[in-house]
C-alpha cells in the first residue's frame, strides 16, 4: 500500500481518512469507528471525529500515529472500514448530481484519503503527554509513599512551567494551570497558588478580550481548555479568585449563548454538526452541566437549552467518539475531589 500521511510532525503522521455514508445512518458508522478506535488504542496517539456533506455526505476521521508501521496501520484501517461498507451498505438519503473532472461527488459507501483540509494538526500532543505523566507520578507517588516519585514529579512539573512560560500561548497556559489546580486541590501542592497562578490568569484574561485572535489555533478547543481552567478556579475553596473566575464563565456563557443565536439568524446559515468535531459537543455539555450544577448562571441553562435543541443533537452527545485523555483526567481529578468536599 502506498503511503498516504498527510503530514509528519514530532515524528508522528496525521492522516484524514473521509468515508461517504448516507446521513441517515451516521450513528451506526460512529458506533464503529468508536468501536475501532477503543480495540486499537495503542495505534493512535490522537483521533478526531468530523461530519460534513461537502462532496456528498461522509464522517472524516483526522488521527495522528507514529511513523514506525504506517503502512501496516493504514491497510488495518482501510482494510477494516472496506469490510464494514461492504457488510452494511447505506442507502444515500438525498441525489446529488455527481460532476467531472476536479470537483465532483463522491459515490456512497467508499473511501477517500486526505481530500480535507486537517484541522487542529497543531495539537502540542507532546505537552499532553508530560503533563499526564506528571499527574500520573504525583498520584503514584501517594498510592506508593514514594518520595522519590514524587520529586520527580515535581521536577518534571517545574520544567513543564518554564518551557509553557517561555512560549506562553493560550491552550498550553490553559492547560498546566488545569495540571495545577488539580494538583492543588487533591493536596499534593502547597502554598500561595494564586500567586503561582497570577500570569496564568492574567494571560488568559487579556486574551479572551482580545477576542481570543491567537494564530493557528483552533477555536473551539482554546474555548474549552480556558473554560476548564476558569471552572477550576472557580471550585478552588482557598482561592480568592472568586469573583474574576465568576466573571470569565459568565462571559463566556453569554458568548455561547450569542454563538447560538448567531447561527439561527445567519444569511448563510451553517448547521452546527459541521462546525467542530463530535467531541467538541460532548465536552461542551459537561462543562455547562456542572456549571449548572453550582448554578453559578442562569446562562449554563439557556445554553443547555440550545445545545440540546439542535439539529442532530442525538449523534453530537450520545455517539462515545474517542475522548481527549488529558482533560478527562483533570476533569475526574477536580470534581471527584469536589463532589467529596460537599
Amino acid at each position: 500500500m502506498k503511503s498516504i500521511y498527510h503530514i509528519i510532525r514530532d515524528k508522528r503522521a496525521w492522516c484524514c481518512l473521509s468515508i461517504f455514508y448516507s446521513r441517515k445512518s451516521w450513528t451506526d458508522l460512529l458506533l464503529e469507528i468508536a468501536s475501532f478506535y477503543h480495540n486499537n488504542k495503542n495505534l493512535f496517539n490522537c483521533c478526531l471525529i468530523y461530519l460534513s456533506e461537502e462532496r456528498g455526505e461522509h464522517i472524516r476521521i483526522t488521527f495522528s500515529l507514529d511513523v514506525d508501521n504506517i503502512d501496516l496501520v493504514l491497510s488495518k484501517i482501510e482494510n477494516h472500514f472496506l469490510l464494514f461498507l461492504k457488510k452494511n451498505p447505506s442507502v444515500c438519503s438525498k441525489e446529488f448530481l455527481f460532476g467531472k473532472g476536479f470537483w465532483r461527488y463522491y459515490p456512497n459507501n467508499s473511501l477517500a484519503w486526505n481530500r480535507y483540509n486537517m484541522q487542529y494538526h497543531n495539537m502540542d500532543l507532546p505537552l499532553d503527554e508530560r503533563l499526564k505523566v506528571c499527574l500520573s507520578d504525583f498520584q503514584n507517588s501517594r498510592l506508593a509513599d514514594n518520595p522519590l516519585l514524587e520529586e520527580k514529579a515535581f521536577a518534571l512539573l517545574e520544567q513543564i512551567q518554564q518551557e509553557v512560560a517561555v512560549a506562553p500561548n493560550g491552550i498550553s497556559l490553559a492547560k498546566w494551570g488545569c495540571l495545577v489546580e488539580c494538583l492543588a486541590q487533591n493536596f499534593f501542592l502547597e502554598g500561595e497558588l494564586d500567586e503561582l497562578l497570577e500570569e496564568t490568569d492574567d494571560f488568559l484574561i487579556t486574551l479572551w478580550r482580545g477576542g481570543l485572535n491567537e494564530a493557528n489555533v483552533g477555536i473551539s478547543q482554546l474555548f474549552l481548555w480556558m473554560g476548564d481552567y476558569f471552572l477550576f478556579r472557580f471550585c478552588d475553596k482557598r482561592s480568592q479568585c472568586y469573583s474574576y473566575s465568576f466573571q470569565m464563565l459568565e462571559q463566556m456563557l453569554h458568548c455561547l449563548l450569542q454563538f447560538f443565536s448567531q447561527l439561527l439568524h445567519s444569511s448563510m446559515y451553517v448547521e452546527p454538526v459541521f462546525l467542530f468535531p463530535i467531541s467538541f459537543w460532548q465536552d461542551l455539555e459537561w462543562w455547562l452541566l456542572r456549571i449548572s450544577e453550582f448554578s453559578v448562571s442562569e446562562f449554563a441553562k439557556k445554553a443547555l437549552d440550545n445545545l440540546y435543541a439542535l439539529p442532530d443533537s442525538e449523534i453530537l452527545l450520545r455517539c462515545i467518539p474517542p475522548m481527549n485523555a488529558l482533560r478527562w483526567q483533570l476533569r475526574n481529578g477536580i470534581f471527584l475531589n469536589v463532589s467529596q468536599g460537599l
